[in-house]
Protein backbone atom coordinates (compact mmCIF):
# COMPACT_ATOMS: atom_id res chain seq x y z
CA UNK A 1 0.00 0.00 0.00
CA UNK A 2 1.67 3.41 -1.16
CA UNK A 3 1.99 6.50 1.35
CA UNK A 4 -1.14 7.73 2.89
CA UNK A 5 0.50 11.50 2.87
CA UNK A 6 0.83 11.06 -1.14
CA UNK A 7 -3.06 10.15 -1.84
CA UNK A 8 -4.90 12.66 -3.03
CA UNK A 9 -7.09 15.04 -0.68
CA UNK A 10 -10.77 15.72 -1.12
CA UNK A 11 -12.56 16.55 -3.99
CA UNK A 12 -15.14 18.84 -2.64
CA UNK A 13 -14.02 20.75 0.28
CA UNK A 14 -17.17 22.59 1.07
CA UNK A 15 -19.23 19.26 1.77
CA UNK A 16 -17.06 16.78 3.92
CA UNK A 17 -18.96 14.01 5.25
CA UNK A 18 -19.88 14.61 8.70
CA UNK A 19 -21.54 12.77 11.44
CA UNK A 20 -25.03 14.43 12.82
CA UNK A 21 -26.50 12.30 15.16
CA UNK A 22 -26.09 8.19 14.71
CA UNK A 23 -23.36 6.52 12.51
CA UNK A 24 -23.05 3.20 11.19
CA UNK A 25 -19.99 1.83 9.22
CA UNK A 26 -19.18 -0.85 7.47
CA UNK A 27 -15.65 -2.51 8.24
CA UNK A 28 -12.90 -2.29 5.24
CA UNK A 29 -11.86 -5.55 6.07
CA UNK A 30 -15.57 -6.96 4.47
CA UNK A 31 -14.06 -6.42 0.81
CA UNK A 32 -10.41 -6.65 1.98
CA UNK A 33 -11.46 -9.79 3.40
CA UNK A 34 -13.65 -10.60 0.80
CA UNK A 35 -16.67 -11.68 2.86
CA UNK A 36 -18.01 -9.74 0.02
CA UNK A 37 -17.03 -12.40 -2.71
CA UNK A 38 -19.07 -14.88 -0.46
CA UNK A 39 -22.72 -12.50 -0.92
CA UNK A 40 -25.24 -12.28 -3.48
CA UNK A 41 -25.90 -8.54 -4.80
CA UNK A 42 -29.26 -8.83 -2.92
CA UNK A 43 -27.57 -9.62 0.53
CA UNK A 44 -25.45 -7.61 -0.10
CA UNK A 45 -27.74 -5.13 -0.08
CA UNK A 46 -29.87 -6.36 2.53
CA UNK A 47 -26.37 -6.80 4.32
CA UNK A 48 -25.84 -2.69 3.99
CA UNK A 49 -29.20 -2.03 4.98
CA UNK A 50 -28.94 -3.50 8.18
CA UNK A 51 -25.35 -1.59 9.53
CA UNK A 52 -27.12 1.89 8.12
CA UNK A 53 -30.48 1.01 10.11
CA UNK A 54 -29.07 -1.38 13.20
CA UNK A 55 -27.75 0.19 16.70
CA UNK A 56 -24.86 -0.09 18.16
CA UNK A 57 -25.06 -3.84 18.85
CA UNK A 58 -26.33 -3.89 15.03
CA UNK A 59 -30.04 -4.98 16.02
CA UNK A 60 -32.41 -3.41 14.00
CA UNK A 61 -36.52 -3.76 13.84
CA UNK A 62 -37.45 -2.86 10.32
CA UNK A 63 -40.24 -5.28 9.03
CA UNK A 64 -39.84 -7.64 6.01
CA UNK A 65 -42.22 -5.26 4.38
CA UNK A 66 -40.42 -2.10 5.08
CA UNK A 67 -37.31 -3.03 4.08
CA UNK A 68 -38.85 -4.38 0.71
CA UNK A 69 -40.59 -1.17 -0.02
CA UNK A 70 -37.70 0.57 1.02
CA UNK A 71 -34.80 -1.04 -1.10
CA UNK A 72 -37.70 -1.85 -4.33
CA UNK A 73 -37.06 -5.55 -4.23
CA UNK A 74 -39.79 -7.80 -2.91
CA UNK A 75 -40.89 -9.51 0.05
CA UNK A 76 -38.86 -12.87 -0.85
CA UNK A 77 -36.15 -11.50 -2.00
CA UNK A 78 -35.76 -9.88 1.60
CA UNK A 79 -36.17 -13.54 2.65
CA UNK A 80 -33.64 -15.31 0.40
CA UNK A 81 -31.24 -12.66 1.20
CA UNK A 82 -31.96 -12.70 4.89
CA UNK A 83 -31.62 -16.58 4.55
CA UNK A 84 -28.30 -16.22 2.84
CA UNK A 85 -26.90 -13.99 4.90
CA UNK A 86 -27.87 -16.59 8.41
CA UNK A 87 -26.57 -19.23 6.65
CA UNK A 88 -23.39 -17.47 6.10
CA UNK A 89 -23.00 -16.10 9.11
CA UNK A 90 -23.48 -12.47 8.34
CA UNK A 91 -26.65 -12.15 10.48
CA UNK A 92 -28.68 -13.58 12.94
CA UNK A 93 -33.27 -12.92 12.60
CA UNK A 94 -35.81 -14.00 15.53
CA UNK A 95 -38.92 -13.08 15.31
CA UNK A 96 -38.61 -9.80 13.54
CA UNK A 97 -35.39 -8.81 15.27
CA UNK A 98 -32.33 -8.61 12.62
CA UNK A 99 -28.82 -8.50 14.26
CA UNK A 100 -25.69 -8.07 12.09
CA UNK A 101 -22.79 -9.67 13.43
CA UNK A 102 -19.01 -8.95 14.17
CA UNK A 103 -16.96 -10.52 11.20
CA UNK A 104 -14.55 -13.22 11.97
CA UNK A 105 -11.00 -12.91 12.48
CA UNK A 106 -10.15 -13.79 9.32
CA UNK A 107 -12.05 -13.96 5.80
CA UNK A 108 -11.76 -16.71 2.96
Amino acid sequence: MGNRSSRPGPVNNLRLRKVNGSFSQIEHRFINGRFIDLLTSREILLYFFLIAVGDSKGISYYSRERMAAILKISVEAIDSATEGLREKGFIEYRRGVYQVLDLPEQGW
